[in-house]
């Protein structure tokens, strides 16, 4: 099984589907950064559930040479025979080709962050017959942090829940906008007070795939939302298996309350939990259910020591 070829082909369809309205109506602005970020997302939900036996982090290192291979190819005239040594050195040190692979590895650096953070928010459904969850973006939780509403799933008009001191509502609001601007986490969850009418936050997540990005600073970010009564997690890849064992398996079961690797050969370790797509969405909705009653019996139930029951 060639993994590259599937992953080419399969990305080549879904950004020439994406695109198609763009070649038919022409524009001065260029969408293609957008459809580039949203076509790694959905080549990755494709591959993962049509090879659940192949690890993630394969199809997503795959993927990341579509994308290059895609965007070098839009890029400059790749040679249609095969090179000998010296042909291949003079075409790889030209200054076009030089420009188009950093181009292009400047581009999935740019698009793949979002596409990972799409592909999580779009896999994860949460709810379920006792309550409404939403994932929501930064920019979401933006809008509901300053007042506007966001519909359930009946359509209704939401607003988010704050304390109703002032003192504390100030405080609670101040925290948030700090989240934000500090933009150490990724996604939000909420969810629907039916008795309020009110969105309720309850988690934050940080989406990774590479265990080495910015870990330290988000430690500390998740042990103070932790501090502030916020469900903490993380999930990830984690190609280079820095989970396994040492200062990250430590770190990643003391500064989150859960710790969710796409993994499907690994077994869970405490707070770190691998599986296939399926498995931690099961996992992560239980999870989620359990942080919802733990916070309804007791607001201030969920700290740094609150860890989730298999």
């Amino acid at each position: 099984m060639d993994l590259l070829n599937i992953s080419q082909a399969k990305y080549d369809e879904v950004l020439f589907s994406l695109s198609s309205f763009d070649r038919l109506h022409p524009t001065e602005i260029s969408n293609m950064g957008r459809y580039r970020r949203e076509c790694i997302s959905k080549t990755m939900e494709f591959l993962v559930k049509q090879y659940p036996y192949i690890q993630p982090y394969e199809i997503w290192k795959s993927i990341e040479k579509a994308h290059i291979i895609s965007f070098i190819s839009g890029s400059i005239s790749l040679p249609s025979v095969v090179l000998n040594t010296s042909q291949l050195i003079d075409f790889l040190l030209n200054g076009e080709t030089l420009q188009a692979f950093s181009s292009a590895g400047q581009s999935w650096k740019r698009a793949s962050g979002v596409a990972w953070e799409d592909f999580i928010s779009r896999n994860l459904l949460l709810s379920n017959e006792d309550v409404e969850i939403k994932i929501l973006t930064p920019v979401e939780m933006g809008l509901l942090l300053h007042g506007n509403a966001l519909a359930n799933n009946i359509g209704d008009p939401i607003t988010l829940a704050f304390p109703s001191n002032e003192e504390a509502k100030k405080e609670y609001e101040d925290f948030l906008n700090k989240i934000l601007n500090d933009k150490n986490f990724d996604l939000f969850l909420v969810y629907y007070v039916p008795f309020t009418k009110e969105w309720k936050l309850f988690g934050l997540i940080q989406c990774k795939t590479s265990i080495r990005d910015r870990i330290k600073i988000n430690m500390k970010s998740s042990e103070e939302a932790m501090g502030r009564s916020l469900w903490s997690i993380v999930i990830a890849m984690d190609s280079d298996r820095f989970t396994r064992s040492g200062q990250y398996n430590k770190g990643a079961k003391e500064s989150w309350n859960g710790f969710y690797v796409l993994d499907n050969k690994e077994e869970t370790d405490g707070s770190i939990y691998y599986g296939d797509l399926s498995t931690i969405q099961q996992t992560i909705r239980n999870h989620c259910s359990q942080v919802i009653k733990a916070q309804i019996m007791d607001t201030k139930s969920i700290n740094a020591d609150w860890k989730a029951i298999l």
